[in-house]
Order: structure tokens, then sequence, then C-alpha cells
């Protein structure tokens, strides 16, 4: 095959797997996303070959799912743009990992056998993909569904994994079809059902059938079952009613030194109070990522936190609110830890990116807080920090607070509700991306959950979309209902079936007020957690391994 033509492949496979992701609303072409690829790997010469066709592939792929990273606004940060662009240089490399295991096992056990393996390679590379401080799994394929909220429902069975598997199984299943069309009995338009019925076809044409049938069957009872409007009617749920505030502050000059952090908070305080006098009380409101963003905890700001909290006491309504947090280590401090210097005496501390419960009447000293633990990789905080200390200063973003520590706990902040509690999940940013630990919330009982963020980084790209849509998957996984709140958009409410409720344009001021159920019932990802990606990986390894010993077999060892 021309070379013209192995990269037309290539590129094409990178597009239809890159366009597939929300807010595009053609996640159907997952489904045949591989097949490009599978046909330019029949000419692969060598493991370096695939390697290089790899990487055109997913840089494809990666520039069309994930090019907004770098922001690409005129007042984007420098150090932003840069990372933006060194993660899509560098993240197509790690998509090679199952790529290169596909045809190492294609070499030695044969296509079909390889064919039918790549669904657990893939699988597994995407958990494991997911694991560790440097982890990136934005692009999980099972994102592609979930604008089809019914096929997306089986997520409650396995996690957003169960789909990106089912949608790699029926791209290789379309591919052995592909080959046996190429190679042995080519498809008649006269005689159809002829052909469905030859051995080689038969098998993989009900595979690919059970694949698309039995989820949208399933997705469909769920659905109905989780949707807002049946969950409403439910008289054994409790609920809750949760307002969301999107105060709509230019990002790059929050942080600005002619920049009022005070006016910001009463810009938030400002739209709360115009949205109860229009919607009435609710029972919680929740503000963005850092929308008080100061250490209003600190002592010197002592004042302004005890207006905040005689202004909740006023309201009698209770606040979820983001603000960077501040903790002196007087001794066992990591070594990432901060230096400072007091009264002559060096003090460790760390910073966190935190959000805060405060609740009507309550006379805490602190308020309960919850600290981000998941954190963007060089962007909040050098992977790994505690290990390589010494490059903590070369990755410091100029824009906020950098170098952010890593939460210590994950917890639930609870409220009052009617004589009942809720007990709220927060995920802050990024943290939403991971599945695992969002259940995580819902094992330690939370019934209600919310993302808080800030996005406006990249306004006006198909980041906050992606954002949004993932934090469905997230409520699908859990049958929970999800508040989201984002300093410019997009902000919303998410039913436990993925529907969304409510949101709001990007950047636009806004208050938003929905009524949610609380639930306490666990689906099946929660209690089981990455109960597919663990068996995947191990499937995927003893095929490996297997693979590796035939081959020794051969040479003789």
């Amino acid at each position: 095959m021309p070379k013209r033509n192995i990269y037309f492949l290539l590129a094409l496979s990178g597009a239809l797997l890159g366009i597939a992701f929300p807010p595009i609303p053609f996640g159907l072409t997952a489904f045949i996303g591989f097949l490009p690829l599978f046909l330019a790997l029949e000419h692969s010469s060598g493991v370096r070959q695939t390697l290089r066709w790899s990487y055109i592939a997913f840089l494809v792929f990666h520039g069309v799912g994930n090019w907004w990273v770098s922001s690409w606004q005129p007042e984007t940060d420098p150090y932003l743009m840069a990372s933006g662009i060194a993660l899509w240089l560098a993240h197509p490399l790690f998509f090679a990992v199952p790529v290169v295991a596909y045809t190492f096992v294609r070499k030695r056990l044969g296509r079909a056998t390889a064919l039918a393996a790549f669904p657990f390679l893939w699988t597994a590379f995407e958990w494991l993909h997911s694991l560790g401080e440097a982890s990136y799994p934005w692009l999980t394929l099972g994102y592609t569904q979930v604008l089809h909220t019914t096929f997306a429902q089986m997520a409650d069975l396995g996690g957003v994994w169960i789909v990106s598997f089912v949608v790699v199984f029926v791209n290789s299943l379309l591919a052995q079809l592909l080959f046996v069309h190429r190679e042995q009995h080519r498809f008649s338009i006269s005689a159809p059902l002829r052909w469905l019925m030859l051995p080689q076809v038969r098998p993989r044409a009900v595979g690919i059938l059970l694949l698309i049938v039995l989820p949208l069957a399933y997705g469909a009872i769920q659905r109905a079952q989780w949707s807002h409007a049946e969950l409403l009617t439910r008289t054994d749920l409790p609920t809750t009613t949760i307002a969301v505030v999107q105060p709509n502050i230019n990002p790059w000059k929050k942080w600005r030194e002619d920049a009022s952090p005070y006016s910001q908070m009463q810009r938030a305080i400002t739209i709360q109070d115009s949205l109860i006098r229009a919607a009435g009380k609710p029972d919680l409101v929740v503000w963005s990522e850092t929308a008080v963003p100061f250490r209003i905890l600190d002592p010197a700001n002592a004042f302004y936190f005890s207006a905040l909290r005689t202004w909740v006491d006023t309201s009698g309504v209770a606040l979820l609110a983001g603000f960077p947090d501040d903790t002196l280590y007087v001794n066992g401090a990591p070594p990432s830890a901060r230096k400072v210097v007091i009264d002559g005496d060096t003090v460790r501390y760390d910073s966190f990116n935190s959000a805060m419960m405060l609740t009507p009447g309550a006379r805490l000293v602190k308020p309960p807080v919850y600290s981000k633990m998941k954190l963007t990789p060089f962007a909040e905080r050098l992977p790994y920090a505690d290990e390589f200390t010494f490059a903590m200063s070369w990755v410091e973003w100029g824009v906020g607070i950098s170098a952010w520590g890593l939460g210590p706990s994950q917890h639930t902040l609870d409220y009052p509700v009617h004589g009942d509690t809720a007990r709220m999940g927060c995920i802050i940013c990024i943290e939403s991306i991971y599945p695992d630990f969002v259940a995580n919330f819902v094992r330690r009982g939370a019934n209600v959950l919310a993302v808080v963020t800030n996005d406006g980084w990249y306004n006006y790209t198909a980041g906050p979309h992606q954002h949004y849509w993932i934090a469905a998957m997230r409520a699908i996984e859990t049958r929970r209902y999800m508040a989201r709140c984002a300093n410019t958009g997009i902000s919303g409410f998410i039913s436990p079936a993925g529907e969304s409720l409510q949101y709001s344009t990007i950047a636009t001021e806004i208050g938003m007020v929905e009524k949610l159920s609380l639930i306490e019932d666990q689906s099946v990802y929660v209690r089981f957690g990455d109960w597919l990606p663990m068996l995947a990986t191990a499937l995927a390894g003893a095929t490996i391994l297997l693979a590796a010993f035939r081959r020794k077999e051969k040479m003789g060892i």
C-alpha cells in the first residue's frame, strides 16, 4: 500500500475517534474509528514502524478531541499554552501501548486472536492510564457515548470502562468482518442473507447485534427508572433544593494584584440574593471553585469570614463555596510543603484547593472543609512532587495559586434538609474525570454530588462542554444527582440518568435552582468499583504472556 494511503488511514482513524467526543454529536463514528488503523497495521514491518504509525493516528486523535487544552485565547498564560502543546505532542505516545501490544499478539497468535484481545488490551490501557498523579484519562472512549444517553446507561454496571469496552469490541468484530470480506467471501448485495450466514460471518454479525441491542434495551429500562420525572414521584425519597451561582469572572483577571477578592465574593452574594428573591429559599447554594479567592479562614481575614457567616445565618441557606485553605505543619510536613519564615523561625505549610460548607446557625471555629485530592498534573502540582521537590519551581503556573498540596482525606460535606441530612460529595474540577474516585464519595455516604470548577480558561472551546458531559457519566455510574457550578460556565443540574435538567451558557452571570432527590441506593459500579478494567488487565496480561511463550516455543527456547 502506498505511504500516502497509509497516512490517510492513520489520520482518518484519529479523526473518526476524535470527532466522536462531545459536544460534537458524532458518537457513532467511535464504533468504526479503529478500522482504518487496523487496515494500516496490516502493512507494518515492525515495532518501530508501528510506534510511528500509532503516534500519527493518536496525534490526530488528541488534536481533534483535546485541542482546546492550550486555551488559545488572547489572554492565555504562556505556560498554559506551552503545556497544552507539550501535552498534544507527548500524550499520543501513551496510546502506542495497546497498539504495540495488538501487533505483538497479531504476529504470534494470528489476527483473529489479536482482534479478539484488542478490547481487553484497550480497556486495560485506559484504566492504567487513569492511575497515579500524572494520569490524564480525559480521552477515555466511553465518553463518546454520553450524549447517547440510553446507550450510556450500562455505565452503572462497569463505569465508563464498560462503555469503552463495548465500543472497541464492536470495532474489533467489524474489523474481522472487513477482513473476511477482503480475503475470503465478498459481500453480495444480491444475497446479503447468504453472506451473513457464512460460518466466518454469522457469529461476528450476531456479536455486533448483541453489543448494540442489549445495552440499548438495558438503557431504556434504566433510563425510565432513573429519570428526573420518575424520581420526583417517589415518596420514599427525601428531596433537597439546590441553587448554583455562576459569577462569570474573567479567570485571567481574577488573580491580578489590582483585582478585589472581596468584590468577587460580593458579586456571588448579589447573584444569590437576587435568585432567592425570585425563586425562594433553597436548602443549599453552591459557589464555584475558588469563588472566595483569598484565604478567608486565615485569622487576618476574620472580619470577612465573620461577615460571610453572618450573612449565611441571616439568609437561612447553607453555602458550599470553593476557596484556598492553608495548613501549618507543627511536625511531619511532607517534603513538598512550602516554607516561610515567621519571626525568625522557618514554618512549613501547604495551600489547598478547597471547598467549605457553611450552615446557618453553626458555630464551629472552622467549618467543614474538603481539600482537592486529584490535582491537574503540572498546572496545579508537579506529579510526585514529594519525590521530585527540586523540580517543583520548574512548573509553577503564573496565574492564581500553583503547587497546591494534596488533600488529606475524602469525605462528605453535610447540611440539614427538613429534619434530614444531605451528604454532599464535593468534587473539585478535574476530580470529576476519575470514575472510582467519584464513586468513593458515594461509598462514604454521599446521597447527592456537586462539581465546583472554574473552566473559564477554556471559554468558547469544547473544553467546558466536555467537562460538563463527563460529569453526566459520573451521575449515571453512581446514580446520583449532580449539581455543577462553574465560574464562567457550564453550570447546571444532571439527573442520575445523565439527563441535563438545566445548563447555563458560557460567559453568563446567572443563578439557577433545582429540586433534587436524595438517593441512598448503590449501583453495581459503586459496590464493585473497577472490576471490569481489572479483569481486562488480567486477561490482557495473560494474552501477552501466551504470545511471548508461543514465540519462545517457535524459537526453540
